[in-house]
This record gives structure tokens, C-alpha cells and sequence, in this order.
């Protein structure tokens, strides 16, 4: 179907579509409303997810084919990217204004993640925009099997990010954070 081997792709037997943000337009257009919201869909893929994995992967790897420097540099690429956020954020509702959009969909799952490697300290501090997230979709990940992810990278040994004996906070600070 995709000759990347990589997911997601969907199929009507005519036609592949494939990349989460193609895919989310080409089925739910009235979550892609702008220029600005496909912006904060890349902004979180490539400044927040990218860095957020190449931590998780190197961590993944044995310990003689690690890479030090490039962690670093991850982190210092997320510690960036949360001030700008946080100056980004202020005032709006969602990640690009005030209704829920693709810019979401990309931002919750990044933050989440991302929070277990490098911890969310900045961004969004408005008292009245410190809710939890009111969409199931954003709520499913840190309600079912999101504290098993650092306990399955670790096995046994803590994981990215983390100190022995420690583990991501309860309810995760990047949901509330974001949202």
C-alpha cells in the first residue's frame, strides 16, 4: 500500500492516502480551517514528536551505539520549543484559537510524550486555561495504557528522562498544560 512501510495509511481500493495530517483532511476538512492550524500541526510534529523521539530511540538502543550529543540537542530543541509555546498559547483556547482542530490532534499526543523525556515546566500557565481536555479523543491517552509506556521503554531501568523510581506524573502536566 505505501512503499515507506510506515503508518497510517487508509484505502478505498482506488486510492491511498497516507500521513495522519492528509489523512485528517481529506476526512474531517473542518478540522484543517487554516494556514495557522496546518502550521501547529507541522510545529508539533517536527519541534515536539521529532525530538521527543530521537530520545525514546536512542534510549531504546544498547548502550555502546548511544548518542549523547544528540539527546542533548533534543532536549534543548524541546526546551525551546515549550518557551515558544508557552508565548503562543497565551490567550487561546486550543492550539490555534478557539475551536478543537488538527493543531490539536498533532499537539496532544506530542506534549504527552514529550513530557515523559524532557518535563513541560512553562507552558500555559492561565489559571482559567488550566482544565483538563473535554474531548474523549484527547482524554483516551493518559485514561488507557499511557503510564505503561514508560514502564515498558524501561524495563526495569527507569526511563527517558526519568530517575530511578520515578515515573510520569499522574495526569500528565503537558495535557493540562495544553489544554
Amino acid at each position: 500500500m505505501w512503499p515507506i512501510g510506515l503508518m497510517p495509511v487508509v484505502s478505498d481500493g482506488a486510492k491511498n492516502l497516507v500521513e495522519s495530517s492528509i489523512i485528517i483532511e481529506q476526512l474531517a476538512p473542518k478540522l484543517v480551517p487554516s494556514l495557522d492550524v496546518r502550521f501547529m500541526d507541522r510545529f508539533f510534529d517536527n519541534y515536539v514528536m521529532a525530538p521527543m523521539q530521537k530520545i525514546v530511540g536512542d534510549f531504546l538502543r544498547p548502550e555502546a551505539e548511544r548518542d549523547p550529543r544528540g539527546v542533548a540537542d533534543a532536549k534543548a530543541r524541546l526546551k525551546v520549543s515549550y518557551g515558544w509555546l508557552n508565548d503562543r498559547l497565551k490567550g487561546k483556547t486550543w492550539a490555534a484559537g478557539e475551536s478543537f482542530t488538527m493543531a490539536d490532534c498533532a499537539g496532544a499526543p506530542s506534549l504527552f510524550y514529550a513530557d515523559w523525556v524532557e518535563p513541560i515546566a512553562r507552558i500555559r500557565r492561565d489559571p482559567d486555561l488550566s482544565r483538563p481536555p473535554a474531548r474523549p479523543a484527547v482524554l483516551r491517552p493518559g485514561g488507557r495504557g499511557g503510564p505503561a509506556v514508560p514502564k515498558l521503554l524501561s524495563a526495569g531501568r527507569p526511563g527517558p528522562g526519568l530517575r530511578e523510581g520515578e515515573s510520569p506524573s499522574e495526569g500528565n502536566n503537558c495535557l493540562k498544560a495544553l489544554f
